[in-house]
């Protein structure tokens, strides 16, 4: 579906299994989006992974899947550059 056209604002507080969703919604529109994202499903979606220097030390990338919250937030500023990530007080 597509947002009505006054939004300018996509906002997801604890969405759950919509987290990713929003944020491409927001990226597809152009529409600025805030999201406070809460659990990663890992399980739900095995496929989404990450760019991660390996260990060997030979300056290559190796893709890891995401298993934690860091790598969700990681996988999430992943998908545009303008993404920034800010910490509430």
């Amino acid at each position: 579906s597509r947002p009505i056209p006054t939004t300018t604002l996509l906002l997801g507080l604890h969405p759950d299994e919509c987290t990713e969703d929003i944020l491409d919604a927001a990226l597809e529109h152009n529409l600025s989006v805030a999201i406070i994202p809460c659990c990663l499903f890992s399980y739900l979606n095995p496929s989404r992974t990450i760019r991660r220097s390996s260990d060997g030390g030979d300056g290559k990338d190796e893709e890891v899947p995401v298993r934690d919250y860091n790598d969700f937030l990681q996988y999430l500023l992943d998908k545009d550059e303008s993404l920034q990530l800010a910490t509430l007080p």
